[in-house]
């Protein structure tokens, strides 16, 4: 049985521990010098959005001095809201305390095509989590969008309003979003609706480099084109160009390696489903996707009994995504990222996002992200002050609960 010290020192270093690598990143990116004073917005290039969680929670600035700057994650993204809206039946909306969130089925049975859900929620001073999958029949459920952070909004009626804008375009009949709690406290969905949206201007950067490979397997009637990045990558939105006969068009389908990632109550959920379209000589053979991450992945064209579509080139893009801060003119700052373990960051700044212009200056990172160096890494291991004192508060109610009790057993 260890002994009295030996106990107190092996909680204090597994404390430690604990705390450091809750701190510790993989990834550092050495950020340009700001040039002027006040908000702005931070580029997230492709080489470092892909070592990123999906959800992004596992980023942090710092500045020169080790200090972490708040920021807010923006999307370069604008979307015109139209007058007209459709409130979504919702077939269920029940809370599950154990498993700690709200299940709200929402039908679409006219097959709709859906591009964004609005939730009209009690208030909330915090933000809501928030998983979207799909179904065709109710029974098997394909991952839309991971668990991701909304901001609620202040809306009419003394409600509050999230607007779910980011995922993958579909027309699935079955809609599934689960909303989780925070400290125990349901999120109480009152309405659902569907807008019809206006014009949207999206700017993207491209993913490079991509290379490809196509199999015509002639008996079989397809092509199979392999495409491959040399990492992950989220992929917003991807176009092929093909040579073959002046008119064409193909039954086609975009797939990589589905992954089991829940079976519960005999309900599968996949991290994607596979997307279907055409290819035709009269398209832009362009298919938007959202935050769809993969390294592989699979092109499978119909060709019937026509002859083989060749396909010259393609390309992929990623959404331009920013984080924007408050920085300082000719300070240095870095980012720091990769940590699974890492939840969102809780920052003031978020309850004034409709502060902030939308036209700020932008800055970029110096080179390319870099594995974070020995001496960097033991400055994450460097426990701060405050978690100190706690430890040896731990510490100190541990010996005298020890004591005590030593104390009792030697005098009846």
């Amino acid at each position: 049985m260890p002994t009295l010290p030996r106990l107190t020192l092996l909680l204090a270093f597994s404390m430690a521990a604990l705390a450091a690598n809750a701190q510790r990143f993989e990834w550092i990116a050495t950020i340009t010098p700001p040039q002027t004073t006040g908000f702005q917005n931070i580029y997230l290039p492709p080489e470092v959005t892909s070592r990123l969680n999906h959800n992004y929670a596992d980023i942090r600035l710092f500045d020169q001095d080790g200090k972490e700057v708040p920021y807010l994650q923006r999307i370069d993204r604008r979307a015109e809201m139209g007058d007209e809206s459709l409130e979504m039946a919702i077939d269920e909306n029940k809370h599950q305390r154990r498993k700690g969130h709200t299940r709200l089925r929402l039908a679409n049975p006219q097959k709709k095509e859906l591009d964004n859900i609005f939730l009209l929620i009690e208030p909330t001073d915090h933000e809501v989590w928030i998983k979207m999958s799909g179904s065709q029949d109710g029974k098997n459920w394909f991952i839309l969008k991971e668990s991701s952070p909304y901001f609620p909004e202040l809306d009419d009626d003394g409600l509050m309003r999230l607007s779910l804008l980011d995922f993958p375009k579909n027309d699935y009949p079955f809609v599934e979003l689960l909303l989780y709690d925070y400290n125990n406290k349901p999120v109480v969905v009152e309405k659902a609706l569907n807008y019809e949206l206006g014009p949207t201007r999206y700017n993207y950067s491209e993913i490079k480099p991509l290379d490809f490979t196509q199999n015509d397997t002639i008996e079989e009637g397809y092509s199979l084109i392999t495409i491959k990045f040399d990492q992950e990558h989220y992929i917003d939105r991807i176009s092929f160009q093909f040579e073959g006969p002046v008119f064409y068009m193909r039954r086609a389908e975009l797939s990589k390696l589905d992954t089991l990632s829940e079976k519960k109550m005999k309900v599968e959920f996949f991290d994607q489903a596979k997307r279907q379209f055409y290819v035709s000589s009269n398209g832009g053979n362009i298919l938007y996707l959202s935050d769809y991450k993969a390294q592989t992945f699979y092109l499978r064209v119909k060709n019937d009994d026509s002859p083989p579509l060749r396909m010259v080139s393609a390309n992929a893009y990623q959404l331009n995504k920013y984080l924007t801060a408050y920085l300082e003119a000719g300070k240095r700052y870095e980012l720091r990222f990769g940590n699974e373990r890492l939840s969102p960051p809780l920052y003031d700044l978020k309850y004034f996002r409709d502060s902030i212009p939308d036209t700020i200056p932008t800055v970029h990172i110096h080179g390319l992200p870099s594995p974070a160096q020995a001496e960097q890494e033991a400055k994450m291991l460097e426990v701060p002050t405050a978690l100190l004192w706690s430890m040896v508060g731990l510490v100190t109610l541990l010996l005298a609960f020890l004591s005590v009790r030593m104390f009792r057993e030697i005098i009846p």
